[in-house]
């Protein structure tokens, strides 16, 4: 094995390290071995390296078992400072947080893709900040995206040509829904789940495989909306629902196709429509159709707004620490 394979495997560790102290919150040693399985004397070298470079630090001891009290660690926090931007149509909404605690946050209203670039760039400059998230309802492909809410598709550049004038601080873009995904996998981390979030404007939605969301070849994957029938979109059809019952027969539609085709541990729901999701009879209707009993693998999120900021914290916070670990 030659030293450049050693240097990756040795950062991926290190990545895996950092990785668990944000989804824990903190562990100790042990905690440390146990979930990344790796061994001892590898954990407690990495664990020195990183404190050396005031990454990670002490917070305190647990109670002794009869031997030394083990030491709890944490992930330093002082250079994660996150502008999260969320940007629709209808206009735009930000959070400043500082790992995890919200500086400041505000709205605006409608702008087109020139004034969204002006806006994001005046916030950059005003405020000290290590990178910045941009989530999007949109189908992301590289530092663009494109969306179809008229029933024509946009393609939008203005965060390829931000990213040119503030080469001095990374700026990510992804899909609003993927960046949910990830918010709820932040507080629930289960393999193989599927997000759906549905508004007025029709469907997204991501599969995520352990802790990474799927786009597949053209960022497609997940874009169930897009699937044509009886010659309208199922965008359209959900925009189109006039009641309860026909929004519970797409509904019928769009969770036989996930459970067929992924059948994952998990289904995430969330609505921003006036429809709501009516469980027991989905149960009754998916039962009959797909003649299998549903557990509790069904969840609706009432909280997605939250989610959505916990998600692009979540991707900057991964980030900076990937940097940082390849600076060592």
């Amino acid at each position: 094995m030659n030293n450049q394979i050693l240097k990756d495997v040795k950062k991926h560790h290190l990545y895996n390290i950092m990785n668990d102290l944000l989804i824990h919150k903190d562990a100790t040693m042990s905690e440390l071995i146990r979930r990344t399985a790796l061994s001892q004397p590898s954990v407690r070298n990495m664990i020195r390296l990183l404190e050396e470079h005031a990454m990670i630090q002490e917070i305190g001891n647990d109670a002794s078992n009869g031997g030394r009290c083990p030491i709890r660690f944490a992930i330093e926090k002082k250079d994660y400072r996150i502008l999260c931007i969320y940007a629709q149509t209808k206009g735009m909404c930000y959070q400043l947080i500082h790992y995890d605690k919200l500086i400041m946050e505000g709205t605006c209203g409608q702008k087109d893709d020139a004034a969204m670039e002006s806006y994001v760039l005046d916030l950059i400059h005003t405020h000290a900040i290590d990178c910045c998230v941009i989530a999007v309802d949109g189908i992301v492909k590289d530092d663009q995206y494109i969306t179809d809410h008229k029933d024509t598709f946009e393609h939008h550049k203005w965060v390829s040509s931000l990213k040119k004038r503030v080469q001095q601080i990374p700026v990510y873009l992804e899909n609003d829904v993927k960046v949910m995904h990830l918010g709820q996998y932040f507080h629930e981390p289960i393999s193989r789940s599927f997000y759906l979030h549905i508004n007025e404007v029709g469907i997204g939605s991501s599969y995520m495989e352990l802790d990474t969301p799927l786009y597949g070849t053209n960022g497609l994957l997940g874009e169930i909306g897009l699937i044509p029938i009886q010659a309208q979109s199922l965008n359209q059809r959900i925009r189109s629902c006039q009641t309860q019952a026909q929004f519970n027969e797409e509904m019928l539609t769009l969770l036989s196709m996930i459970i067929t085709m992924l059948d994952p541990n998990r289904i995430y729901i969330s609505l921003q429509v006036t429809w709501a999701y009516e469980e027991e009879i989905m149960k009754d209707m998916l039962k009959r159709y797909i003649h299998i009993p549903l557990k509790n693998n069904i969840q609706v999120d009432d909280d997605y707004q939250k989610r959505l900021f916990e998600g692009m914290v979540y991707i900057g916070i991964q980030n900076i620490m990937k940097e940082k670990i390849e600076r060592l």
